[in-house]
């Protein structure tokens, strides 16, 4: 029974430990990214207006070869 009580009493107090951390935590973040394109910004949109091309800038479709896109 002295095991059980034990183990309950680490949980509890490794769950406090941790709510007592959180309130100290950050809570808000910041994130900016920034890409420069060197070309007239004609030229960009419209490369870009083209729903195929997006694709080339999109990390996540990329990330898939086998994908299968209908336009």
């Amino acid at each position: 029974m002295n095991i059980l009580i034990t183990i309950l009493l680490g949980k509890v107090s490794i769950i406090a430990f941790l709510l007592i951390i959180a309130l100290f935590v950050k809570k808000e973040y910041y994130v900016n990214r920034e890409i420069i394109i060197t070309a007239p910004k004609q030229k960009v949109f419209d490369f870009l207006k083209l729903l195929k091309n997006q694709d080339k800038f999109n990390k996540w479709a990329k990330a898939d070869p086998n994908r299968k896109w209908e336009y």
